[in-house]
């Protein structure tokens, strides 16, 4: 191919993973460009003031996030299927609720091979972070990483909520889930009082990798804005580079050593535009076939939320919002289905303020869907749109495993206004399975399309070609259990190390 430049390695996306792994890359001396479709946001006052996501996803779509729409679900009454996500630098990290809750170690385990040992986590998530808070066991957090991770108090509203949890959990069900300030030192289900961000105390900002890794690092970095690519360039079956449209003009990269998509919820799309799909359907889209894999765009998975609402008094949540500076939650929890009793399957939250006082928001994370949907093409052209079929609910058994969430909620609720004055369950549960059509709505933790064992091997390498590789959540196998921001963090760093084989690495 004639190309306009050369670069050992070219990176597809300046979201969360790939300004994590540019940033890696080029601080180790490595020869890499990283090409994003959106721009430098950081300086925008939307950005700045720490708006929620569905607030900004409501009044900024065009100018913050990739806007492709699903298909209309017909489980669902109240979820509108956006499948979107940043378009900007630090992707969603620059947009997102800037909750850090990074699961549990035997999530990562479970990830087919991708991390070297058990210490290559931990010994991350210490690089990563500095943490402000306290923490049963601090050896396990960091005090010198990039990012900023903030640990909220603890008010009497979590911790009444976290005590009537973990009496239903005992009592009701005989789940013994522990107690502790930081849930991140526990391998399971835990319950904490004090919820955590990535929040910068100093200046009072939402800390995405754009703000953590470029700014305060200062780091050099070449990131081409306004860059979207439109596919992967191969000969043979190796892939050498990239096109992509800068404002209008067809351009080329060259790649010496290898390419990197680390696109999020665009990666499969780029796979399919550059001949890596169902051959089939990329036939039929006079798309040259490069490898046949209808894995590519399939197994799409998302965390699904439930919201309820409770009458909570004025004296247990005042004042919260101004002292946790742009979140409202004070509690963060993640325990089994009941039916189960074992794993991780749904985190509580509780937003302790409403847009009316002396309410409070019970915030519920399914995070053990079994309903699985896929992401197609339906032209050649790169910047069309695209079919999204999220199917949230297509298993029965998510239906059910909904309904016990809303039964544990009900008896929390109860136990509360048992044992609390001025507590009480506001929302109607008692047709559950019409709560949860007309409720439950997706959270954007978009994994799975190009998943390890089906897309890529354990490297991350893209089965059936060579030099090409993915690097963000859309390369989870099976369901993760938290949110996505760290996995995608995590994800990059493996990917720096199996691409340049330096285990004495910091950030």
């Amino acid at each position: 191919m004639v190309s306009d430049e050369t670069h050992d390695y070219v990176v597809v996306g300046a979201g969360t993973s790939g300004i994590a792994l540019g940033y890696l890359l080029e601080k180790h001396g490595k020869d890499v460009v990283v090409l994003e479709a959106g721009e430098d946001r950081d300086d925008d006052p939307n950005i700045q003031n720490l708006k929620s996501f569905y607030g900004l996803e409501t009044y900024y779509r065009n100018e913050y996030f990739w806007p492709e729409n699903g298909k209309p679900n017909p489980r669902l009454t109240s979820d509108g299927n956006h499948y979107s996500g940043g378009r900007i630098w630090g992707g969603s990290s620059s947009i997102n609720e800037a909750w850090y809750w990074r699961g549990a170690q035997f999530i990562y385990d479970e990830w087919g091979g991708l991390f070297a040992d058990g210490s290559f986590c931990a010994d991350v998530f210490r690089k990563l972070e500095t943490f402000h808070g306290v923490s049963q066991n601090p050896g396990v957090r960091g005090d010198h990483g990039p990012f900023d991770v903030t640990q909220g108090p603890a008010y009497p509203i979590g911790e009444k909520f976290v005590a009537a949890l973990h009496a239903v959990l005992r009592d009701e069900y005989g789940i013994e889930v522990p107690v502790v300030d930081d849930m991140h030192t526990v391998n399971g289900p835990a319950l904490s009082a004090r919820s955590q961000h990535f929040i910068d105390l100093a200046d009072k900002r939402r800390v995405s990798t754009s703000i953590a890794l470029l700014k305060k690092r200062k780091s050099s970095l070449d990131i081409r804005s306004q860059a979207t690519v439109s596919k992967i360039l191969f000969r043979g079956n190796k892939a050498v580079g990239v096109r992509y449209i800068h404002r209008g003009e067809s351009k080329t990269v060259a790649a010496g050593k290898k390419v990197v998509v680390c696109a999020g919820l665009r990666s499969p799309f780029i796979l399919m535009h550059s001949g890596i799909g169902d051959g089939n359907q990329l036939s039929q889209l006079a798309i040259p076939v490069t490898y046949d894999n209808p894995e590519v765009g399939r197994n799409l998975i998302n965390h699904l939320l439930l919201l309820t609402r409770m009458k909570v008094p004025l004296e247990d949540n005042k004042d919260i919002a101004e002292a946790l500076h742009f979140k409202g939650f004070t509690a963060v929890t993640s325990f089994p289905d009941p039916k189960r009793g074992d794993l991780s399957d749904i985190d509580f939250e509780i937003n302790t303020l409403s847009t009316k006082p002396g309410e409070a928001v019970l915030a519920c994370f399914f995070l053990n869907p079994e309903s699985r949907g896929h992401v197609a093409l339906c032209s050649s052209d790169p910047l069309h749109p695209v079919v999204v079929e999220t199917d949230y609910l297509s298993a029965s058994e998510d239906i059910a495993k909904l309904k016990r969430v809303l039964e544990v909620i009900e008896k929390v609720t109860d136990h509360l206004s048992a044992n609390h004055e001025g507590y009480e369950r506001l929302s109607d549960l008692s047709d559950k399975d019409a709560y949860v059509r007309n409720n439950a709505v997706h959270v954007h933790h978009w994994s799975g399309m190009c998943q390890i064992g089906k897309v890529l091997d354990r490297h991350l390498d893209v089965l059936g070609v060579e030099n090409l590789m993915v690097a963000d959540t859309s390369s989870i196998p099976g369901v993760f259990r938290g949110h996505t921001y760290i996995a995608a963090l995590l994800i990059a760093s493996a990917a720096f190390v199996e691409l340049t084989g330096i285990s004495d690495w910091d950030f």
